[in-house]
């Protein structure tokens, strides 16, 4: 491994989701339209993660989101230091170095890497120690700080508003900034769940609704049945209210 460190800087990040048209080509435009969104609110961009349904993506494909979200993030000076993570997960030792050297060639700031799964069964404590091992030392850094929520997709500025908050109670702790504190993470903690709940078709259906863009998964995920996409959206209703606010 390099002796060059590089930190991951802390904050809020959002998971983005990879958007397909009807016959599941690549959506650029809504992809870029969505990073400009979520970065404007100050929330770091995690690419090609599972929300980013990676694993459905060629490599070629891979690289076209990756040079997308660079792209908007060079075009706006006040976008430029915003954090580009970029997933790479794969089934072997060698592809996911591959994947995580072509994401830096593409313009990632940082790698995120995952435990390979499909020989989960084969995998022992020894086999993923090496994995993590030999990822690491064929790259040129290693940290990890900072929060990744799929909700900031959904409510960018609120998320933020409240790591800002939490932050400015530690460096300053007083009742009031504390009751603040609570009053945020109690609308956070109520939207979160159902993003959780929704998976990867519920937050595309409810983006499809507030902001015009989300559509389908990539089969063999199926979307979001409107009955279920609505409950969630009403489910969301008190943080997404309180997104407008700010």
């Amino acid at each position: 491994m390099s002796d060059v460190q590089k930190t991951v800087p802390s904050g809020v990040y959002a998971p983005l989701y990879t958007f397909f048209h009807e016959d599941e080509p690549l959506d650029l435009e809504a992809f870029k339209q969505h990073v400009k969104w979520v970065a404007s609110a100050g929330v770091g961009i995690v690419a090609l993660g599972s929300s980013g349904e990676a694993v459905h993506l060629s490599h070629d494909e891979r690289r076209e989101v990756l040079l997308a979200a660079r792209q908007v993030l060079d075009s706006d000076a006040s976008l430029a230091a915003i954090p580009l993570i970029a997933g790479t997960p794969a089934s072997s030792t060698r592809e996911t170095i591959e994947l995580t050297r072509q994401a830096a060639e593409c313009g990632a700031d940082f790698a995120m890497v995952i435990t390979p799964g499909y020989f989960a069964g084969a995998l022992t404590r020894a086999a993923i120690k090496q994995f993590f091992t030999d990822v690491a030392e064929a790259s040129l850094f290693l940290d990890g700080a900072g929060c990744i929520t799929g909700l900031a997709n959904l409510a960018p500025k609120t998320c933020m508003k409240l790591y800002k908050a939490t932050t400015e109670y530690l460096q300053s702790p007083t009742a009031e900034a504390l009751d603040e504190v609570r009053r945020l993470q109690g609308i956070v903690s109520r939207g979160d769940w159902p993003v959780i709940k929704g998976g990867i078709a519920g937050p595309k259906y409810v983006l499809d609704r507030i902001r015009g863009y989300g559509g389908a998964p990539r089969r063999p995920l199926l979307p979001m049945e409107a009955k279920d996409g609505e409950k969630m959206l009403a489910a969301l209703q008190e943080i997404l209210d309180h997104e407008k606010t700010l």
